[in-house]
């Protein structure tokens, strides 16, 4: 297994004990390491209650692990406003909801702090009329030299308090930026059905409203038929616990990143009233009840190839999608993920074989044929965990396949010991972490690995990039990590490609649904300590024709390319010829 290389940030591979003390902070893990900096920040904690939400346990002892800062303070913030109830039937509403999910899974559930601020100073400061601090209030805070204040309430304080400390004030704010300002915290994007929830690490202006945007992820939220505010609120502020320790560690590090962008945060629309609430509910056990009485349908993958039509990204004009030939798969079974490749004159087409009754997939190929038609498919790769996104490359006379792991916690590298049919394990690049559809491109000096990661409790939202200097080498972890941080871009859809010059990345969005739509980016700046992107293009499934719902996947090689979509089908589609017959014989199936 390869090491990492402590160039830019700590160790990547973790003890098995490690992954679950930090299982939940999947970003934090990199830098759960001792400083090399030589100065450890101050920190100091603002906060209206003697407990918090468990979201900030989580967030304090990310950072206490990453020994970038220790807690000097805790000020007890008395004065501040408190928020506004909803209806009584809204109230009502909650408390159902609230149950309905374990208390160690609720972000917001209160949570006793004191054991991790023992060793902290605790003052008591008045926050007057419009969020300011009384003036003697903030020339104490002033004297404890702090260099970040991070406050804990979802209230905002004005005024001189936003200076207190050389880094500022900062505050997690649970919304988009756009629409969405987070008070509350994810509820109206479930009332709204909007497809995005995001989380903000803002640094204050100390002008009502205006802040610094230092960390922002967004998610798919939990809207659609979902009533369950606690859900949509749960996998954000869980995934967003490493923000902070981010921060520091850029501080401590002395990085010089880009400027903060300065926003007006949106207006809060308080909690829901009885009529809004009675409307929302009504809503939602109506479609319920509608559904009850519709044919149930199911999302069904396909695969296409074309030959001579290409490239499907085209400027200005836009994508064309004539002469592409969909592959149909046999009941119970669908294919995704097509990669292409060359070898000695033949074109080859690995993808995943996906079965239903398993509920788990491998991986075959079939070769290309002059006409566009495909010869005959054969298994290439089998193993206990679901296997996908197959992409083979050459390298010094050999060809290798990185195909998605994630199931096994692991990057698996694989070598073919007899093209394209045979393949043995060469190497585990990556262990310890959900890393789903990983692409690598061969850069001038550096090999560059482009992963997503799956965070256990906020699922995939970040796109993480690794480099090193031989295909075999330590894997460093980048300093622009993560390099992406939208749901709507970081899962990768296929591999990394040079058109026009142009050096793309074809990401899918996944925020209405999985694998929703697909985008291409150009990669403006690849160094060892910069990256850049810019959007060129999105294509949505509709472009597709015939009903589809999704793509999210685009390879191409020579003359020919491939893509897949997502069609709504009969329930049906996922059992096989043989009937119940095949899914009771699945370990028959895995013996073979």
């Amino acid at each position: 297994m390869g090491e990492l290389q402590r160039e830019w940030h700590p160790v990547c591979s973790l003890r098995r004990a490690e992954v679950e003390r930090y299982r939940t902070q999947v970003l934090s893990q990199f830098y759960a390491q001792t400083s090399t900096a030589e100065r450890v920040l101050r920190l100091g904690i603002i906060s209206d209650s003697d407990q918090a939400p468990r979201f900030y346990a989580e967030v304090l002892k990310s950072v206490l692990g990453s020994h970038r800062a220790t807690i000097e303070l805790v000020v007890k913030l008395d004065g501040g406003p408190r928020p506004a109830g909803g209806g009584l039937l809204f109230e009502r509403y909650r408390r159902w909801d609230d149950a309905r999910i374990r208390r160690e899974d609720d972000p917001f559930a209160p949570c006793d702090l004191s054991p991790l601020l023992n060793k902290a100073a605790r003052v008591t400061a008045r926050a007057e009329p419009g969020g300011t601090l009384d003036g003697a209030s903030a020339s104490m805070i002033r004297g404890y030299q702090l260099d970040v204040l991070l406050l804990l309430s979802p209230c905002e304080l004005t005024g001189e308090a936003a200076d207190l400390a050389r880094h500022g004030l900062w505050q997690y704010q649970f919304g988009d930026g756009d629409t969405y300002s987070g008070a509350p915290a994810h509820l109206w994007e479930v009332i709204d059905r909007h497809p995005l929830s995001g989380v903000t690490l803002c640094r204050l202006s100390g002008e009502a409203g205006r802040r610094k945007v230092l960390e922002r992820a967004l998610f798919d939220s939990r809207s659609g038929d979902n009533i369950s505010w606690a859900r949509n609120r749960e996998r954000p502020a869980w995934a967003a616990t490493w923000f902070v320790t981010r921060q520091m560690h850029r501080i401590a590090e002395g990085e010089n990143g880009a400027a903060p962008r300065t926003e007006q945060a949106p207006a809060g629309r308080g909690m829901p009233g009885n009529l809004r609430t009675a409307a929302w509910l009504g809503g939602k056990l109506v479609s319920s009840v509608r559904r009850r009485f519709e044919p149930k349908r199911m999302d069904h993958w396909k695969m296409a190839l074309r030959t001579g039509g290409g490239p499907l990204l085209r400027e200005p004009e836009g994508p064309n999608f004539q002469g592409f030939r969909w592959i149909d798969s046999p009941p119970g079974h669908f294919y995704a993920d097509p990669f292409l490749c060359q070898r000695d004159g033949r074109t080859w087409l690995f993808y995943e074989h996906y079965r239903y009754p398993l509920e788990i997939a491998d991986l075959d190929v079939a070769e290309v044929l002059p006409d566009g038609s495909l010869g005959e498919s054969h298994r290439v790769l089998r193993r206990p965990y679901h296997l996908s996104f197959p992409q083979v490359f050459e390298h010094d006379g050999e060809m290798y396949m990185l195909p998605e792991t994630g199931g096994n916690r692991t990057v698996e590298l694989y070598r073919a010991t007899r093209f394209p049919y045979e393949w043995t394990l060469d190497r585990v690049l990556l262990e310890g972490h959900h890393a789903v559809d990983t692409a690598v491109w061969k850069g001038e000096d550096r090999w560059w690995f482009f992963s997503t990661l799956k965070d256990p409790r906020g699922g995939c939202g970040f796109l993480v990039l690794f480099s090193a200097s031989h295909l075999h080498g330590a894997w460093s972890y980048h300093p622009a990590n993560p390099i992406c941080s939208d749901v709507r871009a970081a899962r990768g859809a296929g591999a990394i490609f040079r058109q026009d010059g142009r050096l793309l990345r074809p990401s899918q969005d996944c925020s209405v649904r999985y694998g929703y739509r697909l985008n291409f980016h150009e990669i403006t700046r690849l160094n060892p300590k910069e990256y850049e992107e810019r959007t060129l293009r999105t294509i949505h499934p509709e472009e597709l024709g015939g009903g589809f719902n999704g793509i999210h996947t685009y390879n191409r090689v020579g003359s020919f390319e491939v893509i897949d979509g997502c069609l709504p089908e009969s329930s049906s589609v996922a059992m096989p010829a043989g009937g119940d017959s095949d899914a009771r014989s699945r370990d028959a199936e895995w013996s073979r």
